[in-house]
């Protein structure tokens, strides 16, 4: 089990634009599939949710499930409130969203020790150094999350 220091509703606007993409893979090289779109529906908020547990990770593939899970349920709440018509639809969406990440999403989750502290720098400075890989960040990449901090009005 991990030490989880930060809450979803701690995460700030600047945040959220680095750390969650909504519904879809989350883009990775070489990967074809990463970069096909998925219909957002009204699904973003149970998307972006899905991306924090993702990026939160866990020890074992159970807490693999039950973010999975947490996610079709998100979904199965959205669609329920959806007019009687287009139910089905949006039922229909979330358990082929459901099966695509319990089927593809085993990569993206972040398998951590037991033990380890999470907080919200240290998820913002793992996704930094995922998309600037092998790239001297410096202030620049860092800007848009601490403007105030980086002379950038």
């Amino acid at each position: 089990m991990i030490i989880q220091a930060v809450k979803y509703e701690d995460v700030g606007p600047a945040e959220r634009g680095l750390l969650f993409n909504g519904c879809g893979p989350q883009p990775t090289r070489g990967r074809w599939w990463t970069w096909i779109p998925v219909p957002e529906l009204a699904f973003e908020e149970a998307c972006n949710r899905h991306d924090f547990d993702y990026l939160v990770g866990g020890v074992t593939d159970a807490e693999r499930e039950v973010a999975d899970k947490r996610f079709y349920e998100g979904m199965r709440f959205v669609a329920d409130d959806q007019p009687w018509f287009w139910r089905w639809l949006y039922r229909r969406a979330a358990w082929l969203y459901y099966r695509a990440v319990y089927r593809f999403g085993h990569d993206h989750f972040v398998w951590r020790k037991a033990g380890e502290v999470v907080t919200l720098e240290r998820l913002v400075d793992e996704e930094l150094d995922r998309r600037f890989q092998g790239v001297e960040r410096g202030c620049v990449a860092c800007a848009c999350l601490h403007p105030e901090q980086q002379g950038v009005t």
